[in-house]
Order: structure tokens, then sequence, then C-alpha cells
């Protein structure tokens, strides 16, 4: 779900500050990953993001009243990098599943590495750690300040970015105050992962 452009301008610069400030010293947890995630640290300003943020009603729907933050980083879509591969979040260590908020510092594009996901494949296993193409894929576009809520687990990826400019986002995980935490899924060997397909069809990662 986008909320667009829904922070205010003081708060958006806010940020966009507080962002330029944290290194991109880490890798994200998937294969072939470039060094463009920062750990956003515990501040006063993450604190007011964390107890009054514009997407609190639709954290509520999801995950109850008092929503349990769990942590934050600023993801970067570095320019002509060739973007992710799908990946779900803490991989159902959480049930029910926690939620992503990802907050726009910049305007997101179809050009300059958008989040992409596959609606519906927040209650599936693991998929495939690639780049394939799926027809329900949708990329979460919508101008700098915007607010997308959207479930850890959902199939995603970031893609391509064919600008000369970064693309920054800050992306916050929240739980339900009383959610069970179950065992972590394993990252699957490669070509074990799950992927979506025709029905009609086998590849190869499929036997009869």
């Amino acid at each position: 779900m986008v909320l667009p452009g829904v922070l205010a301008a003081n708060r958006l610069s806010a940020l966009r500050a507080l962002a330029r400030k944290i290194a991109l010293r880490e890798k994200a947890d998937y294969p072939e990953a470039d060094t463009d995630v920062g750990h956003v640290p515990h501040t006063s300003m993450l604190q007011a993001l964390i107890d009054d943020s514009p997407a609190r009603p639709l954290l509520r729907y999801f995950l109850g009243m008092t929503p349990t933050f769990i942590n934050a980083w600023q993801r970067v879509a570095l320019p002509h990098s060739a973007g992710g591969v799908w990946h779900q979040d803490l991989q159902r260590e959480f049930w029910p599943p926690a939620l992503n908020l990802a907050i726009y510092l910049n305007t997101v594009t179809e050009q300059n590495g958008p989040t992409l996901v596959v609606p519906g494949t927040h209650m599936l296993p693991h998929p495939e750690f690639d780049r394939a193409v799926y027809p329900k894929q949708t990329a979460i576009l919508g101008p700098a300040g915007s607010l997308v809520v959207f479930f850890a687990s959902v199939w995603h990826r970031g893609a391509a970015n064919t600008t000369d400019h970064p693309r920054r986002a800050l992306f916050c995980y929240f739980r339900a105050a009383d959610a069970i935490r179950v065992r972590r899924t394993p990252d699957p060997v490669q070509g074990q992962g799950w992927v979506l397909g025709n029905a009609d069809l086998l590849n190869e990662h499929w036997s009869e």
C-alpha cells in the first residue's frame, strides 16, 4: 500500500539529513548484493518516527494497537546498479508476518531502482534468488515523502537503477506485540527456491 507524499517537508528534510550521515557499510543477506545498506541508529528522530508515524493507522490495522518496532535500515539503489534478487525479509521469523514500512527520501520512478513486489506471495516459502520477470510483479512508485507498507515476507527485490543518481529510502520493520517467534527459514540452496510460472508448463525447477 502506498501513501503518496504524506511526510511534511520539514520532516522529510530532517530524515534526508539523517540518511546522509549513515555510512553504507553492509550488504543485504542475499547473493550478489552491493554494499548499499546502512543501519539507522536509534536516535530521537527515529523514535519520533516510531511513535508518530503517518502510517500508524495501517500498522495498527495489521498488527494491533501497539505495534512493536524491530529495526531500521537505509537502502540505496546505487547509480547504474543491477538491482537485487527476489527474497523475503525476516523470512517468516514472526507470526503474524512483520510489516516493512518504507520511507521514500527521493521520488521513486521506473528508472531509479524501485522496489518490485509480487502481490500475494507473503504466505509462500522463500523464492529463488534470481531476477526472474513475473507477470504479476509490481513496481512501487511514489514521490519523495511517500510511505509504503507491505508484509516483510512478500517476495520483493530492488530493480536496476539506470540513472546517474542514487535512490535513497529508509526501511523500518514492525511486528505485532503478541507475535510468535518461529524458527527462521533457512536460505534456499541455489536452484531450490520457489518460482512462479505457467501452471501448464514445467521448467528445470519442477519435476513431474
